[in-house]
């Protein structure tokens, strides 16, 4: 079962700045990708990464991986087809996807993090009600960085063991239900 939990970071001032600045850029990446799509009506990623992905990595001095986070980004926000009857605009402090080539956990204390000035090592603290639950589980896929009250948190999607504790009362009537027809 994959869960999400919430990661505060604690950067100094320098660090701080260095995600900001880093976020800001990768929203404006995504910005541009957004303009580049609707005036294309091309909305997969594939088609979307072929038409600017050299372009805004450029323009933008991302790395080849969060240039091509930042194209998925756009290209999820435009999955459904009901919503491209117009651009859709990006938060210059909305959050950056990060994934296994953008960053790397070192224990449960620090996390190193791709920035526009390469990477820099963030400490981080699990609070108490998931430290055992998060001590030795792999992390799915991504995780989105986020800036909440000029504080930055990693939301952490967790590959977690299916135990019953975490089993709703509406999971177990779904089996039985499937199971008699």
């Amino acid at each position: 079962m994959l869960k999400t939990i919430k990661v505060k970071l604690y950067t100094d001032s320098e660090q701080h700045d260095k995600l900001l600045r880093t976020m800001v850029r990768f929203n404006q990446a995504c910005n541009e990708i957004s303009r580049i799509a609707f005036e294309n009506k091309e909305f997969g990623q594939v088609g979307l990464h072929k038409l600017c992905y050299y372009d805004i990595r450029d323009q933008f001095e991302l790395s080849a991986q969060m240039t091509v986070r930042a194209v998925g980004k756009v290209a999820e926000s435009y999955k459904d087809k009901s919503r491209r009857h117009k651009q859709h605009v990006f938060r210059e402090t909305g959050a950056v996807v990060y994934d296994q080539r953008l960053m790397g956990f070192k224990g449960l204390d620090k996390v190193s993090l791709w920035t526009l000035d390469g990477r820099t090592l963030v400490q981080l603290v699990v609070c108490d009600y998931y430290q055992n639950s998060v001590q030795g589980r792999r992390i799915a896929g991504q995780a989105d960085l986020v800036l909440q009250n000029n504080n930055f948190y990693l939301l952490v999607v967790v590959d977690m063991p299916l135990t019953i504790q975490n089993i709703s009362l509406k999971t177990i009537l779904v089996s039985i239900l499937v199971s008699r027809t």
